[in-house]
């Protein structure tokens, strides 16, 4: 059969169309942008830190680079100015004990160091909203840092300089927002899947992640009921309206559910849940709609949130994060196989 002229251009703009959207796709995938081909990069990786008491990894530290490694990398004869220092495609800002010159054996580079997260494992769900947290690799507790001498200058660098608050008027903010979470690593789900039979499909899929541990009714036989997630130091300012608590929650087995968020003891919401559906619950908590037994504990500065499954079956939560108004404070505690983190 033959096909009309016009309708054979038709098909092949569309499939010339289709193969530069490919290319381009693909071509965007590998995150080498950043990469300068005429230079050398000297990997090595970071972290962790220790692990705490529940053998989550530590996230953040100090890292340094004496002189000596230095030398033996070949890089003896570099001076200050030329050090540049990657991670994940973004140029990180290094000290230096001298700011010309080369460095002796006494001399060292260090930089604000941290694990791998979860944002580049996006890319390997099939859908990005899989993906229920980037606040934890699935692929590797250390990052991998690539040390480079850019010869043209404009490097970043973290600067000592004189914090000198008296000689000038600074008055403090009666506010400002702050974000505290709660990053559970207890266990890993592993996605959808059929549960009874331990089938679940290969791709990085719904709910597929590290987790708290399962979250079942109160009065199930197995144990593991409600989970709780103390809040302390807050510190919130009652005098701005609300406050946001966000969670990401997912099912592990083939049954229906609700789940039940409650705090300090009061429902604040209820979801349904079943199977292995996810959700991600966004809810705004307004302090003048809070019962006054509520708003009278304020003050002592902590919320406390629990999770219950309204079904005999578990439903695993994964991070809880909490955004909030809050006047200064001091660093919240962890939890036991949740990691806390926070920031202004």
């Amino acid at each position: 059969m033959l096909m009309n002229p016009i309708t054979i251009a038709k098909n092949l703009s569309l499939f010339f169309c289709f193969l530069i959207s490919t290319s381009i796709t693909v071509a965007q995938s590998f995150n080498n942008d950043w990469i300068d081909y005429n230079k050398t990069y000297y990997k090595f990786k970071v972290g962790p830190f220790g692990y705490d008491n529940d053998g989550a990894p530590i996230e953040k530290g100090v890292v340094r680079i004496n002189g000596t490694a230095l030398a033996a990398a070949g890089l003896a004869n570099v001076t200050a100015e030329q050090f540049q220092l990657w991670k994940d495609g973004k140029e990180v800002p290094i000290f230096i004990s001298k700011s010309s010159g080369t460095l002796s054996s006494s001399d060292y580079i260090e930089f604000w160091g941290e694990i791998a997260n979860g944002n580049t494992d996006t890319q390997l769900y099939n859908d990005s909203s899989f993906q229920l947290s980037t606040h934890w690799s699935l692929e590797s507790d250390s990052a991998a840092y690539f040390l480079t001498v850019n010869p043209s200058g404009n490097n970043k660098r973290l600067q000592q300089i004189n914090n000198d608050v008296n000689s000038i008027n600074i008055f403090p903010e009666k506010n400002f927002i702050y974000t505290v979470g709660k990053y559970c690593r207890n266990e890993l789900s592993q996605g959808f899947g059929v549960l009874d039979q331990s089938l679940f499909l290969s791709a990085y899929d719904n709910g597929e992640g590290f987790t708290s541990r399962a979250v079942r009714n109160n009065n199930n036989p197995y144990g593991q009921g409600q989970l709780t997630q103390l809040f302390s130091h807050l510190y919130p300012d009652t005098s701005i309206a609300l406050m946001t608590a966000r969670f990401s929650m997912t099912g592990n087995a083939s049954y229906d559910r609700n789940v039940r968020i409650l705090l300090n003891n009061e429902m604040i919401s209820e979801y349904p849940m079943g199977y292995f559906l996810s959700a991600k619950p966004e809810i705004n908590i307004a302090f003048r709609l809070l019962p006054l037994f509520l708003v009278s504990q304020l003050p002592m500065k902590w919320f406390v949130f629990f999770l219950l499954s309204a079904a005999t079956q578990p439903v695993f939560l994964l991070p809880m994060a909490l955004h909030a108004t809050l006047s200064p404070r001091s660093s919240a505690p962890g939890w036991a196989g949740c990691r806390s983190s926070g920031r202004a």
